[in-house]
């Protein structure tokens, strides 16, 4: 895309650490742009640890602002004078805050998980609809592992589900 106006650029600067052998912080700002469609954002994130005796438990939380703009200035259209492209000499711009968080509990043979992402529904209208709606998920997952003759070959079945604001769900396995 060298040499291409409008071709996708992408900035990224991030850090992230662990602190008190239990607590890991970290966040990020980034900058994605293609053509007439740039999107800016931040994200901070929060995890602790706990060793028990045999296993373990973590969780997390996470926040995030973004911002997405279309510039409909710098786009070209073949009509003019089509009533749906009314309006489209301007700048139009949300920001939405996004929420999430999870925890899991795993051992030398075992993994639990859950997980949500919450998302605000965000919509930008005025003479032009434009949709910024993410649903809502909720995430289950899991696996065992079964050694078998010894610890040479271990077979481990694996389980992810999840469902959405909607209540559409998928469920999906492996071994």
């Amino acid at each position: 895309w060298m040499g291409f106006d409008g071709g996708p650029s992408t900035q990224i600067l991030s850090y992230s650490g662990s602190y008190f052998r239990s607590v890991g912080l970290g966040g990020y700002f980034y900058l994605d742009a293609v053509g007439p469609v740039k999107n800016y954002g931040a994200n901070v994130a929060y995890a602790f640890h706990i060793d028990m005796a045999k296993t373990s438990f973590a969780f997390g939380l996470s926040m995030s602002l973004a911002q997405t703009m279309y510039d409909f200035k710098e786009m070209e259209f073949e009509n003019m004078s089509d009533p749906l492209i009314a309006g489209t000499d301007v700048v139009k711009s949300k920001i939405r805050p996004d929420f999430t968080g999870g925890a899991i509990w795993y051992g030398q043979k075992h993994i639990l998980g859950l997980s949500v992402n919450y998302r605000f529904k965000n919509e930008v209208k005025e003479n032009i609809d434009i949709s910024l709606e993410a649903d809502q998920h909720y995430y289950l997952f899991g696996n065992y592992s079964f050694p078998l003759s010894g610890d040479k070959i271990v077979i481990t079945p694996n389980a992810l589900g999840f469902v959405n604001s909607e209540l559409k769900y998928q469920w999906e396995a492996g071994v």
